[in-house]
């Protein structure tokens, strides 16, 4: 997932009031490189809020700059577009605020990431957060469009504030990574929305990483809708494995997959189980099984996959998914036979 070239660094210091704004004044499309694209004729600097409104700006160049808002105008098109392969847009801070990467009042501009990759992390530990709104009012709908080959990493992302009805994540592609957990895409307005995965793959923690758990709506009921999208979950043993923790509905009827790599030479037993995705509370439920992709070498026979009703709860929901490692039978004769066969040349030498 690292990509070598282009790193743009863009260190977020909310809470930083008094951080001068530098404007975009590029017209309607350009390149953020170009000096005489900024209202100070330089671009911004660590010390600077990049404000971009009605532009589509593309990321072209390493760059360090104190907050980002896409814009604050009602009607904009404002966008920051990464759509090069060895670009990486690093949104880091190191106070203990949340970060967030559409950040305005109300936020209404779209990050595009089509190639290249995206990371929103607190260089204190903390979690690192992109909020789509931050805002009360009807007017919030910060957008992220993923897709192609894009990689968003983020700790936590955030539809925000309660009123930001039109606050939308779009997966058409490309591959998001939560360390920590989606976060209030629950109530709005007197009902659900929930969060769609739309087509991306979603990696709890990683790809290739141990043992990661995420939360989905664990603030606010979440209902998951994994769409035609993929989950992957890497497993390194029995106890060492990606799980989800969820409060909410986690629907996995429309065609989705769900995809398990084995991590360091792993080789499970048989009988072994792995509760995937688990309840945050009694709320908690589960609907559909998803296709099975299994690691090279396996039969999607040699699993089974199921929900089953772990939490005691009023209306009997199955809450828990567990997939457990079920060698066919043949399988197991050959793994017997070939162990006996052992056996006998160890005697006879």
């Amino acid at each position: 997932m690292k990509r070598v070239g282009l790193v743009l660094v863009a260190l977020l210091m909310l809470g930083t009031a008094s951080n001068a704004s530098n404007t975009w004044v590029g017209g309607a499309s350009g390149d953020w490189s170009n000096p005489a694209n900024w209202s100070t004729a330089t671009q911004p600097s660590s010390s600077e809020t990049a404000v971009i409104n009605n532009a589509v700006v593309t990321a072209d160049v390493p760059a360090a700059f104190g907050q980002l808002i896409l814009s604050n105008v009602a009607n904009s098109n404002a966008t920051l577009l990464v759509n090069n392969p060895s670009v990486t847009l690093v949104i880091a801070k190191s106070s203990t605020e949340d970060v967030s990467g559409a950040y305005a009042d109300p936020a209404i501009g779209t990050l595009d990431l089509r190639a290249g990759s995206v990371r929103v992390y607190n260089t204190s530990g903390t979690n690192g957060e992109y909020r789509l709104s931050h805002s009360y009012t009807a007017t919030c709908q910060g957008t992220i469009k993923l897709s192609g080959v894009g990689i968003l990493d983020l700790d936590v992302l955030s539809k925000g504030d309660k009123a930001a009805v039109n606050s939308t994540f779009v997966g058409t592609g490309g591959t998001l990574i939560i360390r920590n957990q989606i976060n209030k895409f629950g109530l709005v307005s007197g009902g659900y929305s929930g969060f769609h995965l739309g087509s991306s793959l979603l990696a709890p923690g990683g790809i290739g990483t141990v043992g990661a758990q995420i939360g989905v709506g664990l603030s606010q009921n979440t209902d998951f809708f994994a769409d035609t999208g993929t989950l992957e979950f890497d497993i390194a043993s029995a106890t060492s494995y990606d799980q989800i923790k969820g409060r909410g509905t986690c629907d996995l009827t429309d065609g989705a997959a769900l995809s398990v790599q084995f991590l360091a030479g792993y080789t499970p037993a048989a009988q072994a189980s792995w509760d995937l995705w688990v309840p945050y509370d009694a709320n908690s439920s589960g609907a559909g099984i998803p296709t099975l992709r299994v690691p090279t070498g396996y039969n999607a026979g040699d699993f089974s996959l199921a929900w089953l009703d772990m939490v005691s709860d009023p209306n009997g929901w199955a809450d828990t998914l567990r997939l457990t490692y079920v060698p066919e039978p043949a399988a197991l004769v050959m793994l017997v036979g070939g162990l006996g066969w052992l056996l006998i040349r160890r005697k006879a030498a």
